[in-house]
């Protein structure tokens, strides 16, 4: 059995430190592109489905990858990385190596995700991006 090598104490804030950053700039990058269709959408009224497109397809990659990532940490000890995504080009191998049960809960996982997110977006975004394009409406048309 193999042992996990020990991390002195003064390690553990660099460790935090780095994750911080990685954690902000995954954030960044998922919210880029919606801020720049709100940006496009206060002077184009019909913009703002530039906005919910794009969340649309990161709630679809976020409901499949937070799945994808669980089953391959379980069956390979590591997260989601550049070996694990060269198998994508060999979805028949995938499903292959899959027992019926991880198939089958895999996609209803995935369509639980996609539903909740979705459903999360709709009531809570939607209206919010409604509300602030309808202010800045109003704000540019004085």
């Amino acid at each position: 059995m193999a042992t996990q090598p020990s991390v002195p104490f003064q390690g553990w804030h660099r460790v935090f430190f780095y994750g911080l950053r990685l954690d902000l700039s995954a954030a960044c990058y998922l919210s880029a592109l919606p801020f720049l269709g709100w940006l496009i959408s206060v002077h184009f009224r019909k913009a703002i489905w530039f906005i919910k497109g794009i969340l649309l397809l990161e709630v679809a990659a976020l409901a499949i990858l937070l799945p994808v990532n669980i089953g391959i940490y379980q069956a390979w000890g590591t997260l989601l990385n550049r070996r694990a995504v060269t198998f994508i080009a060999d979805p028949g191998a995938i499903i292959a190596s899959l027992s019926f049960l991880q198939l089958t809960v895999g996609l209803i996982i995935i369509f639980l995700i996609a539903v909740l997110l979705w459903k999360g977006l709709k009531s809570c975004v939607f209206p919010f991006l409604n509300h602030v394009q309808n202010k800045s409406q109003k704000v540019l048309s004085r």
